[in-house]
Formats: C-alpha cells, sequence, structure tokens
C-alpha cells in the first residue's frame, strides 16, 4: 500500500467516501458540488491510501503555522471500513508530519469516539478550549 497525495482526478472519489455521512439530504451532484466549492477543501492538502490503484481511505491535512499542522474529513469507501484502512494512514501521514523539523502538534475533531484517535497519541484538548459541542478537539505533540 502507498500513501501519496492526492491528484486532481481523485477528487470526486474522495469526496464520495463521505457521502453516507456527511451529504444530508443533497443529491450526489449537489453534494459533489458543495465539495468542489468548500473553502475549507480549498485550503488543504488531501492524502490517500491505495493499494494497485484502487484508492482506500483519505484524509486531509492543514498546514495552520510552522509549528501546527490538522487533519480532517478522513474517510474510507462504506465497503471498505473496518479493515484498518484509515488506521495506516493516519499512522503513515503522522510519521511523514513528524519528520518536518518545525512541526510539533498535529490537531483534529474527533467526530466518532475519541478513543480510536488515542491509539495513535491523540488525546482531548481541555474541556475549556473545546470549541465544536459536535466533536472533540484533540491534539498529538511530538
Amino acid at each position: 500500500m502507498n500513501i501519496r497525495p492526492a491528484q486532481e482526478t481523485d477528487l470526486n472519489q474522495i469526496y464520495m467516501m463521505g457521502f453516507d455521512v456527511w451529504s444530508g439530504n443533497a443529491t450526489v451532484e449537489e453534494y459533489l458540488n458543495s465539495c468542489r466549492d468548500s473553502k475549507k477543501y480549498s485550503q488543504g492538502r488531501w492524502m490517500v491510501l491505495e493499494k494497485d490503484k484502487a484508492l482506500l481511505s483519505s484524509l486531509i491535512i492543514y498546514d495552520l503555522n510552522k509549528h501546527w499542522a490538522g487533519i480532517g474529513s478522513i474517510a474510507t469507501p462504506k465497503e471498505l471500513r473496518r479493515q484498518g484502512f484509515a488506521a495506516e494512514l493516519i499512522s503513515g501521514v503522522i510519521k511523514q508530519l513528524q519528520s518536518s523539523s518545525e512541526l510539533s502538534t498535529v490537531f483534529l475533531f474527533s467526530d466518532i469516539n475519541p478513543a480510536y484517535y488515542k491509539r495513535f497519541g491523540f488525546e482531548a484538548i481541555e474541556a475549556k478550549h473545546q470549541i465544536n459541542s459536535d466533536a472533540v478537539m484533540m491534539g498529538l505533540s511530538f
């Protein structure tokens, strides 16, 4: 398996990995258009885990400043979930980020059980610093 930056031609497939969870009542075309027009998505760098040219999982990295990065929109196609692909991608991306000489902390918002991310070393940020009632902000310092 290979972790690589996403290409423009990968984006629709990446967006569809989260369709069942994030689309609300939107049609496929409405959902894809909202992803394509997303200011948030345009500010990050998409990474994918692939095997034999098949995309298995994706996430986006945000360069917040020279010391901090964020990870978001972690997704795996519905039919491939619970096989460890997201975990492999997260671990690999963390290793890549750790190799940055100045980067010291990676953040994410967990909208699933935070215990999932604790196994990678993420810890919940103090309650007084939580800014999203729908997700737990977590950090990993190197």
